[in-house]
């Protein structure tokens, strides 16, 4: 039905064009400036017409009908390509699922990601732990438990802080 519809209001602006009624519709809906002019082509109007002509002919031949047999006509060598093409949906699919995603996304941009993840941030990760490692390994030997060195190293720090105030400021 919405096929009918369609082909309905289809046939309505074929007609409406005859009256240059239609190409008012269409140049008045391009953006401000811009400017196109509307080309009459008899033999575009004459061949889609009788081409969709055969197409709802060939429809009611073999769906209303039933007087052609739709699976011999589409194993026939002629339709059978245009059938394949068709039922792959244009092979949108292969192109998105294969090479899109496959290729370019899995085997490109997901591994690169994954390598750079991998290298670099596993990388800075690991040697912030080791850093801390270290740190604290050194560290367990500062902290003895005796108050003077607890203040020794209270003091040291604020003369860092203090020096680096004083010099970066």
């Amino acid at each position: 039905m919405p096929l009918l519809i369609l082909a309905v209001m289809a046939v309505i602006a074929g007609w409406i064009t005859f009256d240059g009624e239609f190409q008012s519709w269409v140049l008045g809906a391009l953006p401000e400036g811009e400017e196109a002019e509307f080309v009459w082509d008899t033999g575009i109007f004459i061949a889609s017409t009788l081409l969709a002509v055969a197409g709802i002919s060939a429809a009611i031949a073999i769906y209303i009908r039933r007087e052609i047999d739709p699976d011999r006509v589409r194993e026939s060598q002629l339709v059978k390509p245009v059938h394949r093409l068709l039922e792959r949906k244009y092979y949108a699919d292969v192109f998105a699922e294969y090479i899109l995603v496959q290729r370019l996304f899995y085997n490109g941009i997901a591994k690169a990601a994954y390598a750079f993840d991998r290298v670099v941030i596993d990388g800075v990760v690991n040697a912030a732990g080791s850093g801390t490692i270290a740190l604290g390994w050194v560290a367990k030997f500062i902290q003895n438990g005796q108050a003077q060195t607890a203040a020794a190293m209270l003091f040291a720090g604020g003369i860092i802080i203090f020096g680096a105030v004083v010099i970066f400021q």
